[in-house]
């Protein structure tokens, strides 16, 4: 941790955290970490945390007020590979590729039960 003084001239974004929402964004935000931490654990993959403001002017208000929405949002690893299929003319999905020539080979010979 850093001995160095602080140089910003504002209050510290978590007393902001805690009074938006009443701190429900804050829990949100608490919870969506260690949802995320666990995932990452799990998978053994990076994942990511976003907190989003959006922060707009009240009209007639002249800049001495603003809304603040705020909203977290998480993407944690992928836990399952996806597949790759091609479309078929039909609109179906298939594992062979249209455009890849099979050799043609002599049909093995079929017999019934």
């Amino acid at each position: 941790m850093s001995t160095t003084a602080r140089t910003v001239n504002a209050p510290p974004i978590t007393d902001f955290l805690e009074s938006l929402r009443n701190g429900r964004l804050l829990d949100e935000a608490s919870a969506k970490l260690r949802e995320l931490v666990e995932a990452v654990v799990e998978c053994e993959a990076k994942g990511t945390m976003t907190i989003k403001f959006e922060v707009k002017p009240v009209k007639g208000e002249e800049g001495s007020r603003v809304d603040v929405a705020g909203t977290v949002a998480i993407t944690p690893p992928k836990r399952q590979q996806a597949g790759v299929f091609f479309v078929t003319q039909e609109y179906g999905l298939s594992r062979d590729d249209p455009s890849y020539e099979k050799p043609l080979m002599p049909a093995a010979p079929y017999d019934r039960p």
